[in-house]
């Protein structure tokens, strides 16, 4: 009986492992798979697939399921090649709301307009040539490092690269259609725009001192509901106690101010704390560009960064940022 129970025990592991193969078989950059078969993979692992179907609104979905789920732990990175998908869609449209894990992609050729491809974790994507439209926000807050636009593209819309972080330059060539792109095409990154045959030049890595920090409780606040939670963490102790002004700035809005308060610094204390302080505290300047974005995007949300004004006179800059959005949309404006 034992003998027995040991062969049976046996079988199950083989049968397992045999099982556990074929879901996780390994996939070649060269070898073409659907959308069907890569859900069925085992994705905890870095892997480059190269997809080739028709792009449907239900075949998105699901893709993004598979490479959003952590029911098996850790996902990717995934590079992903769409390169010779088609589409159902006849506007040949790319629609990609919450793709994670992604590292980077490649879109099919036959890529028309990119209406979203809001891949969090994407830091690098291939757009073909042929590709006509880049709609408002199409990029927003992923992590590209760059992106080269075609010259077919006829047409960028509002914000379409904002909020990215680590963009760092932004490929344009000689598009004649440029004149007819968003004002606010490119707002709220720093990238540097290079055209033609002008090349990147990274800057030398130049460390500047830091004076402290401000951490926010979460990255989004709801400005009508919400209070916001700060931590302050200066580099050096204060000397003495003393009166200081936090002054916000909206980084989204040519930093002009958003807000000041007024703290007590504790003599040795390195750090400051403020709790639930409201988020309608922090007003918006309505400039030319925040009207601007208003009308194209139908939203305003500030990023609130901050410095710290002591008794002396002395001003020092402090690292982070929050977003606060802003709904709704304030009356008279269309």
């Amino acid at each position: 009986m034992k003998r027995k129970f040991i062969t049976l025990i046996f079988l199950i592991i083989i049968f397992g492992e045999i099982v556990f193969a074929q879901n996780s078989k390994n996939i070649q950059t060269n070898e073409a798979i659907t959308v069907t078969e890569f859900c069925s993979l085992n994705l905890n692992k870095e892997i480059s697939v190269k997809i080739q179907d028709e792009l449907s609104s239900e075949k998105i979905h699901n893709l993004m399921l598979a490479c959003n789920s952590d029911e098996k732990g850790k996902i990717g990175p995934i590079d992903l090649d769409l390169s010779n998908c088609t589409f159902k869609n006849k506007e040949c449209n790319i629609f990609i709301t919450n793709l994670k894990n992604v590292r980077s992609l490649v879109l099919p050729k036959i890529t028309k307009t990119i209406t979203f491809c809001l891949a969090s974790d994407m830091e690098n994507i291939t757009l073909p040539d042929g590709l006509e439209r880049i709609e408002k926000q199409a990029f927003f807050r992923t992590k590209l490092k760059s992106i080269e636009i075609p010259e077919s593209v006829q047409y960028v819309g509002a914000l379409a690269f904002g909020d990215i972080e680590n963009l760092q330059y932004i490929k344009i060539f000689n598009n004649p259609h440029k004149t007819k792109w968003s004002y606010i095409w490119n707002k709220w990154n720093d990238a540097k725009i290079l055209e033609d045959d002008a090349v990147f030049l990274p800057k030398e890595n130049d460390s500047k001192e830091k004076y402290g920090i401000i951490r926010f409780s979460k990255a989004d606040y709801h400005r009508t509901f919400d209070t916001v939670d700060m931590e302050i963490y200066l580099n050096k102790k204060p000397g003495e106690n003393q009166k200081a002004v936090l002054h916000f700035y909206d980084a989204h809005n040519k930093n002009e101010s958003a807000g000041d308060i007024e703290i007590e610094v504790k003599k040795g204390k390195k750090t400051i704390t403020i709790k639930k302080y409201p988020a309608a505290n922090f007003f918006i300047s309505e400039t030319n560009d925040y009207y601007t974005i208003i009308n194209e995007c139908g939203d305003y949300w500030i990023k609130l960064r901050c410095e710290i004004e002591f008794s002396d006179g002395t001003t020092i800059p402090l690292e982070g940022f929050c977003y606060i959005y802003e709904e709704p949309i304030p009356a008279g404006i269309s």
